[in-house]
């Protein structure tokens, strides 16, 4: 599946096809206007300030009480809390998928999108 784009016409042929291959797979749903973007590259105000809204989670109440040890973990936590950073979330559950990509739209019936990375194409590092 390698650059491929699948497209599957119902949510029941995309689970029909994870059912035999969903565990070599992390998943990402998003809607059409969001695409794989992180937060922090919807705006450009967020870039511009980056370093000032990881200072000021750094130095706030809520980080006394985590174990952050290094960068990685500032911006995992900051992410948690809603703070935009680089990061975008990804699971190994496609209805974790399923769930984000429909949002609010569960009812308007438009089109959903779940990106699909496979597990054995990519090299993960600390």
């Amino acid at each position: 599946m390698k650059g491929e784009k699948m497209i599957f016409t119902s949510v029941v042929k995309l689970f029909a096809y994870l059912k035999d291959h969903g565990e070599t797979y992390y998943f990402r749903g998003f809607n059409q206007n969001i695409h794989l973007k992180p937060t922090l590259g919807r705006d450009i105000g967020f870039v511009e300030n980056e370093d000032k809204l990881l200072i000021e989670f750094a130095k706030s109440d809520v980080v006394d009480n985590l174990n952050i040890d290094s960068i990685k973990r500032l911006l995992e936590f900051a992410q948690h809390y809603g703070i935009p950073t680089r990061l975008s979330d990804w699971s190994c559950n496609p209805y974790v998928a399923l769930f984000f990509s429909l949002g609010k739209n569960i009812l308007n019936n438009k089109p959903i999108f779940i990106g699909i990375i496979n597990r054995n194409e990519i090299e993960l590092k600390d």
